[in-house]
């Protein structure tokens, strides 16, 4: 593993199924990170906003959102993470690309869909996690409702027995009216998989009401909140984790030694 990782965390206001010109906003952020940034978290659906017009707004893999991703990452030399309203084999997902400089990608399609705005009537849950690598970290990836469920977030070890993964990453579309719950659970999966957990979530307001206040943070191995942004201002964080601290905390506490083996049937 690389002694450093270096994020960005782009908290921005989603323009209403306005694709272009939330493209263009993020285009502007990304000219000012920092050089050494090696990946970027983009909130929950940046590109439309947390619509179920799916049939309007969602597009197939070869579409413009992915291509623009795949150009962005290698203008800028970073990963891209975010996820994408998109059109597959006859179904509607919800899905978090990891796009790469080079133009691989992986994808995760959100498991937990959020049944209480009917996201479940308009989109396909998704049944395999992802783990993806950049310089020896692993990043386990999540959408939003998925911060909660801690089955499904928790570590399982590898073949050696090591922590399958060092950060836990989350992109979001939280409301205000439940942020409390966005910023405990943040700190409760960091400290209970002790690895770092990133969580970006987008700020402004919907058309039809719901407010996003951001709260996007950067937490600890040990549940401690590292960066967090300010409520409902568009922000951008740029953070450092340090591998010597996440070593730190699993050596001097080796709690995760003690964990539950289990497997997740019926995905």
């Amino acid at each position: 593993m690389k002694a450093q990782l270096h994020l960005a965390l782009m908290q921005i206001d989603i323009a209403w199924e306005q694709v272009d010109d939330n493209l263009q906003h993020i285009e502007q952020q990304l000219t000012q990170l920092p050089a050494a940034t090696e990946v970027v978290f983009l909130p929950e659906m940046f590109a439309t906003g947390f619509s179920m017009d799916v049939e309007k707004l969602a597009e197939p893999m070869d579409g413009r959102i992915v291509q623009w991703m795949k150009t962005q990452a290698a203008r800028h030399r970073t990963i891209l993470c975010g996820s994408v309203m998109i059109r597959d084999q006859g179904q509607f997902w919800n899905r978090l690309i990891w796009m790469q400089p080079d133009g691989k990608y992986g994808i995760y399609d959100k498991r937990h869909l959020f049944a209480y705005a009917g996201e479940d009537k308009h989109y396909k849950p998704g049944n395999r996690q992802l783990i993806a690598q950049v310089n020896g970290w692993r990043v386990a990836l999540y959408v939003c409702y998925d911060l909660r469920f801690p089955v499904w977030c928790a570590q399982q070890p590898t073949d050696d027995g090591a922590p399958a993964y060092d950060v836990l990453a989350v992109v979001a579309s939280w409301p205000s009216s439940r942020i409390e719950a966005w910023d405990l659970l943040l700190r409760a999966r960091a400290l209970e998989n002790q690895a770092y957990a990133v969580g970006v979530n987008r700020v402004g307001k919907e058309p039809h009401g719901t407010l996003y206040p951001g709260h996007s943070a950067v937490i600890g191995p040990a549940g401690q909140v590292l960066h967090q942004a300010s409520s409902g201002q568009e922000a951008v964080i740029c953070c450092t984790l340090e591998a010597h601290q996440l070593q730190q905390v699993r050596q001097h506490h080796p709690f995760l030694r003690d964990r539950d083996h289990f497997t997740i049937l019926n995905c």
